[in-house]
């Protein structure tokens, strides 16, 4: 017993003895005069903050940080390596001092606990669609702010996540079409492609290497969806910034290829960001997270807050044009031309709706639908491997709309394997 009560006193000599280099763990921790959580705080640092432990004094630490500044902070909120994201977890103050992004911004001011008067079960009964709610304004938020109003520089490796590899046979069963073998070719890491249908601004930025800033436009403003109300449903935006703006340095070229092999190029700019509010109601739609305005980026539109400009010597898209997918890449631009292998198949068995009390054009109309699964290969460096692989597969005939529903889904290449690289699909709807 008496050993074992000499080893605890042992290593916590240790752990009093543990000084030198060190970082800040928590998001928005007090530097104080004192080692005294009653002692005035005299600054405040931000995760992974650098800091050099001169001394410790039971649970706080004295220490040296800046050029030449010193206090004390609890030593429970320190550590000797800086946090990674997956170690910041759910904690999103700390995620995003850990790695500012627009994304994690958002994830921020959503998580600050809104006063009572606030809550959106009180607002309800208070506030109309349209009109704004003032927040208060939170230290380490406004901070927070100020950093992306600055503008960062992603890492592609944290804003670049897929799934396992997947086997194209096996999404493709039941049907006779297949894509040739496919070996490495020009995306050899999962940083240096982001497809348009996968990835949002922060994905495209970190993969263009875009140094990316935002800056708050509008107050939060309640809304509610199209069947709903009087009584909002909810608030635009995230604590105190209801709308905002993205703007990229140097602009981020997102590339076109077309159905036809021609590449088509823009240079976003600005771009609006949002996010809460209303959302997705019905229609064409990507299901997972995508890049806001894909169409006005890649159409161009009259969009309040977008700015993009086509690239030289790449031809514009046309109307009429069949884009296939859009998409960043890092390092160098892609050809103004691709190879592009288009195939087919007829699809049957497809739900269908009820014609029988319909006019006749009606019933000859549905009847001459011909669904078919197409296949499309898109070859960008024209080495005779494709790099991304579109599948538009039929889903059913409209009961509404009286058209085939259509999915698309996009797999990119990464050094020899498909990747699963977002999906769209239209819905049957008004």
């Amino acid at each position: 017993m008496r050993a074992a009560a000499l080893a605890l006193v042992a290593l916590a000599g240790a752990a009093q003895a543990q000084t030198g280099p060190h970082f800040i763990h928590g998001s928005w921790v007090n530097v104080r005069e004192a080692a005294a959580p009653t002692a005035r705080a005299v600054e405040q640092l931000t995760t992974n903050t650098p800091v050099d432990v001169s001394a410790r004094q039971g649970d706080w630490c004295q220490l040296t940080y800046g050029a030449g500044k010193t206090g004390f902070v609890a030593c429970s909120l320190l550590g000797p390596k800086p946090l990674t994201l997956a170690e910041a977890g759910s904690n999103a103050a700390r995620a995003f001092w850990v790695a500012p992004s627009p994304n994690r911004l958002a994830a921020y001011g959503l998580s600050l606990p809104a006063p009572a008067a606030l809550r959106l079960d009180v607002l309800v009964k208070t506030v109309q669609a349209g009109q704004t709610v003032r927040f208060p304004a939170v230290a380490e938020f406004e901070a927070a702010k100020k950093r992306m109003k600055a503008g960062v520089t992603l890492d592609p490796a944290l804003e670049i996540r897929r799934p396992a590899a997947v086997d194209i046979a096996a999404v493709l069963r039941g049907y006779a079409i297949r894509p040739a073998a496919i070996r490495p070719s020009l995306f050899r890491t999962h940083e240096s492609v982001a497809l348009v249908s996968e990835a949002d601004a922060d994905g495209l930025a970190a993969v263009a290497g875009s140094k990316v800033s935002l800056t708050p436009t509008e107050l939060p403003n309640g809304w509610f969806s199209r069947h709903n109300g009087p009584e909002i449903e909810g608030l635009t935006g995230f604590w105190d910034v209801g709308r905002a703006e993205l703007a990229f340095d140097p602009p981020a070229p997102v590339y076109t290829v077309m159905a036809n092999g021609l590449v088509s190029a823009v240079a976003l700019r600005r771009l609006p960001f949002e996010v809460g509010g209303e959302g997705h109601y019905c229609g064409a739609h990507y299901p997972g997270k995508s890049l806001p305005y894909a169409a006005e980026v890649i159409w161009g539109g009259g969009t309040a807050g977008l700015d993009s400009a086509p690239l030289r010597g790449y031809p514009p898209l046309k109307e009429g044009s069949e884009a296939l997918v859009s998409l960043a890449v890092a390092g160098k631009p892609l050809a103004p031309s691709a190879k592009v292998r288009t195939r087919s198949e007829p699809v049957t068995g497809l739900q269908q709706p009820n014609v029988s009390d319909m006019p006749r054009e009606v019933v000859e109309q549905v009847k001459a639908l011909k669904p078919r699964l197409v296949l499309r290969e898109i070859d960008l460096d024209a080495d005779g491997v494709a790099d991304v692989l579109q599948i538009e597969s039929p889903l059913a005939i409209g009961n509404i709309n009286l058209e085939v529903v259509l999915q698309r889904r996009w797999f990119v290449n990464i050094n020899g394997q498909w990747f699963a690289a977002g999906t769209w699909e239209d819905q049957d709807c008004t």
